[in-house]
């Protein structure tokens, strides 16, 4: 039981501290679902860029998956436009807590997304000095303002690559096989896989040992988060 309670906290905290300070190996996520009634035509038009930086913004919740099955936790995540954007790169902090403790989160990270092409995208995860002060902060918050770029320390090797399906207004990627290297004991390599659409990301993290053999990680897919309204 004890497990179970700590499993998706392990997991995401490996990537916070237990990879080598650049990116992460990722393996594929799961099939892209279809298109959703929440997409409205104008976002299908929009530039694949503009639509993944609206994507890329509020707070979502695993809630509903975490009432279907009881492996999966109920978690929250916020995702906060931070610092001056360009046409080709936007930061964002991310926080994840369990539903319980929203004021002590487990995760906090920088992704800095970087526009590759018209239908590519990479996101680049970094890790942050002293992240306690930035709990609960909103956009445009005077400590996110103050926030210094340059101390920020990229996870080598642990950029998520994504992939722009326009049919399907989809975002789905992952990091490169084996690419995330891990410094924690017996962890030789982390993946993750991520599909992102406008209501919802779905997130699977997962660490292995040197001969491939999965050590932790949901063995069924990611965690679906949902976008609150």
């Amino acid at each position: 039981m004890l497990l179970r309670l700590f499993l998706p906290l392990l997991i995401l905290v490996l990537c916070v501290s237990g990879c080598k300070t650049k990116k992460v190996t990722i393996d594929s996520a799961t099939e892209s679902s279809p298109i959703t009634e929440a997409t409205t035509d104008h976002d299908r038009r929009m530039d694949h860029f503009v639509f993944l930086k609206k994507c890329l913004n509020g707070n979502f919740s695993s809630y509903e998956q975490n009432q279907k099955d009881k492996d999966f936790f109920d978690i929250r995540m916020r995702l906060v436009p931070i610092w001056k954007s360009t046409d080709n790169v936007f930061y964002v902090y991310v926080e994840q807590s369990m539903a319980a403790t929203l004021d002590n989160p487990f995760s906090q990270q920088v992704y800095k997304v970087v526009k590759v092409d018209d239908t590519h995208s990479n996101i680049f995860i970094y890790s942050m000095p002293d992240p306690e002060r930035f709990i609960g902060k909103k956009e445009g918050d005077y400590m996110f303002e103050s926030f210094d770029q340059e101390v920020i320390v990229e996870k080598i090797g642990c950029e998520i690559v994504l992939a722009f399906n326009k049919e399907q207004s989809t975002y789905s990627g992952s990091t490169n096989e084996k690419s995330c290297v891990s410094t924690t004991a017996g962890v030789a390599w982390i993946s993750t896989g991520m599909i992102i659409k406008d209501d919802m990301m779905e997130i699977w993290n997962r660490s292995w040992d040197a001969t491939g053999q999965q050590l932790k990680g949901s063995t069924k897919g990611g965690y679906i988060f949902k976008k609150e309204v």
